[in-house]
């Protein structure tokens, strides 16, 4: 993940058209104190990366006007495009737990968007997707937790109405789970 950050930081400094010696001085950046005999790849999947950062941007751009394509597809796009650019292996070294947890997302926000289901049926499908990721994703995805806990909290103000419990009440189990 610090690979990335550090390969997003370098191309983030690039104007939008690099000139060759602006080129040069990020290859030269990110090939300082690698060993001789990793230069040569670390340039290939700098230059690569740099393409696929383009291809991204231009590919992003065009849906800001509200016309983007469901998530699924729209994130389907963007993993095509790594693949191409970077090659399977590279793609899933810098952005592996990305894609799953991306993909988590898109599931869970399914869950939460569908009318049809009650919060307790929400919170037991949530759960369920939140066990199929591997570990080590699954710590990463806080929004994951506050949804979760937003819907058990709604749950728990559900049973407290029907319950006929005075608003008093459902205001102070709100303090108490999350201080509003």
């Amino acid at each position: 993940d610090s690979t990335k950050v550090q390969l997003d930081l370098l191309i983030a400094a690039l104007p939008k058209n690099p000139t060759p010696y602006e080129l040069q001085a990020v290859e030269a950046t990110a090939m300082a104190g690698l060993p001789q005999h990793a230069v040569q790849k670390a340039k290939s999947i700098l230059n690569n990366y740099i393409l696929f950062s383009k291809a991204e941007a231009e590919l992003t751009a065009g849906f800001s006007d509200g016309n983007a394509p469901p998530p699924e597809k729209m994130l389907d796009a963007i993993l095509a495009l790594r693949r191409q650019h970077l090659g399977p292996q590279v793609a899933d070294a810098l952005f592996g737990a990305q894609e799953v947890q991306d993909r988590h997302g898109i599931q869970v926000s399914g869950v939460e968007n569908d009318p049809k289901l009650t919060p307790q049926e929400k919170i037991a499908r949530i759960e369920t997707l939140q066990r199929t990721l591997p570990i080590g994703v699954a710590s990463l995805d806080s929004e994951l937790y506050a949804s979760r806990s937003a819907l058990k909290l709604e749950v728990k103000v559900a049973a407290l109405r029907q319950q006929g419990s005075p608003e008093t009440q459902i205001r102070q189990l709100r303090e108490q789970e999350v201080g509003i």
